[in-house]
């Protein structure tokens, strides 16, 4: 299979004030800096007392430091035909545009140029693109695929559903999709959820072994034994307060009444 060196930009992600420093800059280094409302990359071919000159295509100039917008680390990957890359920002290329994150797949790889089967071409020291066979589902947006495998653990899916952004995830193939995860009743959780407001830590008290059981086993558990203290100390309270010296009296006077011969059955029977 033929491979090429593919020419990666990462960005190094400075604060302005470094951007400000020619201290930042070095030979061979690419930059992205403002020019008539839009942004251009341009390479780094001099510094000299605190002038950075820099060049793109056969144009060489001074390189004004308060319209860079960032700088880029330069690395390289090799890939062949059948590969997958994503665009780093958006390209176009005439009246076609390709948008930022989208995917493409390598059909040709022809001396500098690489043809891809979205119709896009570019230079294989175009910069503008990484790695596309792996990505997360935050990186993937914007991607498809004709057939997707999603991988996820217990952590992952606690942060996606708190960013409630699962649907991204299930909306990136075309034909098939293989979800492979650490918890399947967590991951229905997420899905089934993902309109809702909830977060990371009910997600987490949801996750443990014995949430899941269906409510039907756990309604049909008995409750723990109380302790024996618990247990006497209810005893306890529960008995009647002694009657008091005339309530004795009464119930006295009422058995008496009860059993003299005086009364009639009947009266003695209703008493």
């Amino acid at each position: 299979m033929k491979c090429v060196a593919i020419d990666l930009l990462k960005p190094l992600n400075l604060a302005p004030a470094e951007l400000l420093s020619s201290q930042s800059y070095f030979v061979g280094q690419t930059v992205a800096y403002r020019h008539q409302e839009k942004i251009r990359t341009a390479i780094v071919t001099s510094i000299e007392n605190g002038i950075v000159k820099i060049q793109m295509g056969s144009l060489k100039s001074k390189l004004s430091l308060s319209r860079v917008t960032e700088i880029y680390e330069k690395k390289t990957l090799e890939r062949g035909i059948g590969a997958f890359l994503v665009a780093t920002e958006k390209i176009q290329q005439g009246k076609e545009i390709f948008e930022r994150n989208s995917r493409h797949r390598i059909t040709k790889i022809a001396g500098e140029f690489i043809s891809f089967e979205t119709g896009l071409k570019l230079a294989k020291t175009d910069g503008r693109l990484r790695q596309g066979d792996v990505l997360t589902v935050d990186k993937a947006q914007g991607a498809k695929g004709k057939h997707v495998i999603w991988i996820e653990d217990n952590r992952s899916l606690v942060a996606m559903g708190n960013k409630r952004d699962a649907h991204v995830g299930f909306t990136r193939h075309v034909e098939k999709l293989e979800v492979m995860v650490e918890s399947i009743e967590l991951f229905r959780e997420t899905a089934n959820r993902e309109r809702e407001k909830f977060s990371a830590l009910s997600l987490m008290e949801k996750a443990t072994g014995t949430i899941w059981k269906p409510i039907e086993s756990r309604a049909q558990k008995l409750p723990p034994p109380l302790p024996s203290s618990i247990l006497k100390t209810q005893t306890t309270h529960s008995k009647l307060p002694r009657p008091s010296h005339a309530v004795r009296w009464a119930i006295g006077q009422f058995r008496k009444i009860k059993s003299s011969k005086q009364l009639s059955p009947s009266l003695r029977q209703k008493l």
